[in-house]
Parts: structure tokens; C-alpha cells; sequence
């Protein structure tokens, strides 16, 4: 290889730094998980069947976490972006929605069989908190789509900068990069069951678009208000007897 291509060529992939991160927090959260069969059978042996349940239920969802930590770990590990003079290579996940599944779509593709280069913006609800997610794709001339991302909206510090790579191949295949908008895609695991809509969707009004991004500030501030007032008044309950007795005295 010329030192010109050696200059030219971009290889995209998650930091060490970040993967690591991720690495210790699913280790440190799953002594915790595994412990918790034993919590439920104790209270489960003690008669607390209400306990038992409630613990379950968290149990459950702390087990839904976990895979999608280990699916994020994975993601991390093997996604590489490799932009060259002449062509694209690539490992990407299984995409369905901001969530990884393999197997990983590895593929060189040439710059002259890319037909398009498309981004559009998804949006997503946890919790009652709603969030944009930016995703990137390329097709190609066979009507292929490799789906090469997710990031989230204004994020400063992106693992991988998947907008910018999809502005990159879009320069160097010779081809516009399309916005398709904003749709609506409802909860992340739905996505992950189901998929995301299809990329010829008709895209939110901005009109509606702007309305969410009220919406979701407003439930966040609501969301922040709420538990600053449950803290402070726990806080004032657990010390009121103390107020009483000091006023008393």
C-alpha cells in the first residue's frame, strides 16, 4: 500500500478506554444477579411471598439489562469501520434499533457499487423519557442495506461518529448524503422484537418533531422535580420527630 493510501484510509472502531468501562460494569453488576435466586428462594422459604415477587420482578428486568449490556459489550468488541481508497470495509451488527444482534454483516464494498448513503432520526421511549436516536445506512446497487449505526442526538463524544463516517463514504462514492427525517418508533425493546420501520416511511412533521423535544424536556424537568421533592421529603419525614422534639424543648 502507497503512503497516499495509507494516508487516506480511516479505520473507525470503540476505544479500549470505553470497552473496558463496559467491561467492569457488567462484571461488578453480575455477583448482585447471580446472588438474587437465593434472596428469592430465602424469602420465598420464609413465607414472604410478596417479597419473593416484587424481587422477581426486579430480578427480571435487572436480567434484560444484563443482556443488553452484553450485547452492547459485543458490538463494541467486533463493529470496524475501515474507510480505503476504493472501497468501505465493514462489520456491523444486526441492528434493530439502537439494539446489536448478531450475526455481524461483514462486507468490502467498493465505492462504485454504493447507490445511496442515508441517515434519518428514530425516535424512542423509556421510561416515559423520550430520545432521539441518529442512525446511518448504505445501499448498494444489489438494494443491500448495511445499517453502520446509532448515535444519540448532539452527542459531543460519540463512540463512533457514525454521521460523520456516513458523510465520508458518501464524498468518496460520489453520491448525496439523504436525510430521511424523523419517525416514530415507539420503546427500544419493541424494536428489538419487532425492527424499526421501513427507511421509505414517511417521515414526523417538524412541527411534530419539535413537539416531542418540548414533550420529553418537559417530562425530564417533571421527571427531576419529582424526585428532588420525594428526597426532600423523606428526609423532612425521617428527622420529624426530631423537629418536634427540638421545638417542644
Amino acid at each position: 500500500m502507497t503512503r497516499e493510501a495509507l494516508e487516506k484510509s480511516k479505520v473507525y472502531k470503540v476505544g479500549f478506554l470505553r470497552q473496558l468501562l463496559q467491561w467492569i460494569t457488567f462484571i461488578v453488576l453480575l455477583p448482585f444477579f447471580i446472588s438474587m435466586p437465593v434472596m428469592i428462594g430465602m424469602r420465598a422459604f420464609h413465607g414472604r411471598i410478596f417479597d419473593a415477587l416484587w424481587l422477581t420482578i426486579v430480578a427480571v428486568l435487572f436480567a434484560i439489562a444484563l443482556i443488553f449490556l452484553a450485547l452492547q459489550i459485543q458490538a463494541a468488541r467486533r463493529t470496524r469501520i475501515k474507510i480505503n481508497n476504493d472501497d468501505v470495509d465493514i462489520v456491523v451488527p444486526k441492528w434493530r434499533g439502537p439494539t446489536p444482534f448478531a450475526p455481524f454483516d461483514q462486507a468490502k464494498l467498493p465505492y462504485s457499487k454504493i447507490e445511496a448513503v442515508e441517515q434519518r432520526g428514530e425516535i424512542y421511549r423509556s421510561l416515559g423519557i423520550l430520545g432521539l436516536q441518529k442512525v446511518a445506512s448504505v445501499v448498494t446497487s444489489e438494494g443491500d442495506r448495511y445499517v453502520l449505526g446509532y448515535s444519540t442526538e448532539n452527542e459531543s463524544d460519540a463512540p463512533i461518529p457514525f454521521g460523520l463516517v456516513a458523510e465520508t463514504l458518501a464524498e468518496r462514492a460520489g453520491v448525496q448524503l439523504v436525510d430521511k427525517g424523523v419517525v416514530n418508533v415507539g420503546t427500544q425493546i419493541a424494536a428489538a422484537m419487532r425492527g424499526t420501520p421501513n427507511w421509505d416511511t414517511d417521515p414526523l412533521e417538524q412541527e411534530d418533531v419539535e413537539a416531542t423535544r418540548k414533550r420529553a424536556q418537559l417530562i425530564f424537568v417533571g421527571m427531576i422535580t419529582g424526585f428532588f421533592i420525594l428526597v426532600i421529603a423523606g428526609v423532612v419525614i425521617a428527622f420529624l420527630p426530631d423537629i418536634k422534639a427540638l421545638i417542644s424543648g
